[in-house]
């Protein structure tokens, strides 16, 4: 089969401008503006990169000054191909993007300047398979996504401005999107039309949209929904891995068919070997901010608060060090020792210590009953989500 490119957006705008530190305050309150990350999502992409090189083509990492110092003391920067760094500070010093609603624009800036075949891959995503599904035809995703009011804005409800007319332009239709998580360009046309008019939808909106639903949802009108109609208007064939589209509303089919595929998903616990942990793919999705929290346990008995170790996220980083050791055992030690020897990896967070909260923040109690005046009571001890 012939090697086909990896391509990874770290962008460092993501955490300065207010999406990535608003969404994990209580990790990055005491780091400053330095840019941080989970020892999880640091093992997921390390793993990643690894693997890609290893089972499909080279690799090549996308990033700014301020992400390449990061990485660079983190990761042993030698398993990318290539690096590129001029593109994203050419891209954030000319142009004036608003981060934080288009949280995937640098991404898509990037694969703007590439040529097909190559692939997209998202940092917190990771590929044990071999290609020959994926790699192939015009375009090709893990899977597609069921366009639901949650997940999609209404392109009704925003105004056209005097360059971008994507929202006149297409039908919008109500079936699926495109997940842009991993995904195969194979169409040179399709790629510059699609980066084209996504970035100039971009650069048109710096002013943030005056609808409550689109401080994160923007984003997937501009990349993942907008893919879809540009591959629709072009008559071209979407493959996707997986059959059925997922449903952020009703999650329950996606999630049975991808049991041992796609994962990690906090509506199933870590039973034996693990939700997707021993599939193709592992993609965490939103769900980073579960596995960055502690689990909060007050006890009645002691009254007062004390702190478990998530065991989901412990779970997830044992699996990710055992496929590190078994896949890539000379390489190990070395990237065990950056990452546990780095500030700026964290490899637990903190969290408030205040009592009468519930499941909904994490915290779960046990111990007595209580005593009616409203300290806590008897419940289920629990350790997971």
């Amino acid at each position: 089969m012939k090697r086909t490119k990896g391509i990874y957006t770290f962008s460092t705008k993501t955490f300065e401008e207010g999406f990535i530190k608003d969404r994990y305050k209580e990790r990055t309150k005491n780091h400053g503006d330095k840019v941080v990350m989970d020892d999880y999502e640091m093992l997921t992409l390390i793993l990643s990169a690894l693997l890609w090189k290893k089972n499909i083509g080279p690799t090549k990492l996308y990033t700014d000054n301020k992400g390449l110092e990061f990485l660079s003391n983190c990761m042993d920067m030698k398993i990318w191909d290539e690096v590129d760094t001029q593109t994203l500070e050419e891209y954030n010093d000319n142009i004036k993007i608003n981060h934080r609603q288009f949280f995937a624009a640098s991404k898509v800036y990037a694969i703007s300047k590439e040529k097909v075949p190559f692939c997209s891959v998202d940092i917190d995503l990771l590929y044990r398979g071999k290609g020959n599904k994926l790699c192939k035809g015009d375009l090709s995703t893990l899977h597609l996504e069921k366009i639901t009011k949650s997940a999609y804005p209404n392109p009704k409800k925003f105004n056209e401005n005097e360059n971008s007319n994507i929202l006149s332009k297409y039908k919008w239709r109500k079936r699926t999107a495109i997940n842009c998580g991993l995904i195969y360009f194979g169409n040179q046309e399709l790629l510059d039309r699609y980066t084209k008019e996504a970035l100039t939808f971009i650069e048109d909106n710096p002013t943030p949209f005056d609808v409550k639903d689109t401080k994160v949802t923007i984003m997937t009108l501009a990349e993942q929904r907008l893919l879809g109609e540009v591959a629709h208007d072009m008559k071209l064939k979407v493959k996707s891995l997986v059959k059925t589209p997922f449903d952020n509303e009703k999650p329950v089919k996606f999630i049975n068919e991808t049991l041992n595929t796609l994962g990690i998903v906090p509506e199933n616990r870590f039973n034996g070997k693990g939700v997707g942990l021993d599939g193709e793919v592992i993609h965490l999705w939103g769900y980073k901010s579960f596995f960055s929290a502690d689990i909060k346990i007050w006890d009645s008995i002691l009254g007062g608060m004390i702190s478990e170790e998530n065991e989901n996220r412990l779970f997830l980083i044992f699996n990710l060090k055992s496929s590190i050791m078994q896949e890539f055992p000379l390489l190990y030690s070395t990237i065990m020792e950056r990452i546990e020897n780095n500030d700026d990896v964290i490899k637990c967070s903190t969290f408030s210590r205040v009592i009468n909260l519930g499941p909904k923040d994490n915290v779960f109690f046990t111990g007595e009953l209580g005593d009616g005046h409203g300290n806590p009571g008897p419940r289920t001890e629990i350790f997971g989500l």
